[in-house]
């Protein structure tokens, strides 16, 4: 998917297209996040395999070591932001079961205390993209396809002229 966006991203700079490549290039944002919120739920979940004896040994979520805790906790998160994985889920409601529901809270609202991984919060927490972020990928991916993105003479690319990182 991200290197379809990028491929869509090309095509419109390469149009002359830029507020739809911009458009573009919000999508890319999330589905690269994504992509970094599916790793580190792989990741959690080989923590929570390696370590099962561990969880069936300590009923009590303070008693975990804290790579485990933090895997817990990010999956449980993960579960109220992902509803694509209805496994996630189950997972969620099983250690909520067995850690309680403060623990449960705590992980979802991102209380203080929590255990969340820093890269899952915020893959699963951003909602927008700034205008400088997104000049900066059209940029840097003009720049990767050899594509002119504008002159001084074009009313809608200012902003791209202007933050151009040549």
């Amino acid at each position: 998917m991200i290197c379809y966006s990028r491929e869509v991203i090309v095509s419109r700079l390469k149009l002359g297209q830029l507020h739809q490549a911009l458009c573009r290039v919000e999508q890319l944002f999330k589905d690269q996040n994504r992509q970094t919120a599916y790793k580190e739920i792989d990741n959690c979940c080989q923590c929570i395999i390696e370590n099962f004896h561990c969880i069936v040994e300590y009923s009590c979520i303070r008693d975990l070591p804290s790579d485990i805790n933090t895997a817990l906790s990010s999956l449980v998160f993960a579960a109220s932001r992902c509803g694509e994985l209805p496994e996630l889920n189950k997972l969620r409601y099983l250690f909520k079961d067995r850690y309680g529901k403060e623990f449960e809270s705590n992980s979802v609202n991102l209380q203080f205390g929590n255990l969340v991984r820093n890269q899952l919060k915020q893959a699963l927490t951003t909602k927008s993209v700034s205008e400088d972020s997104k000049v900066s990928v059209i940029n840097e991916i003009a720049k990767e396809n050899a594509v002119a993105i504008g002159s001084p003479d074009q009313a809608d690319t200012p902003m791209l002229l202007y933050k151009s990182r040549f």
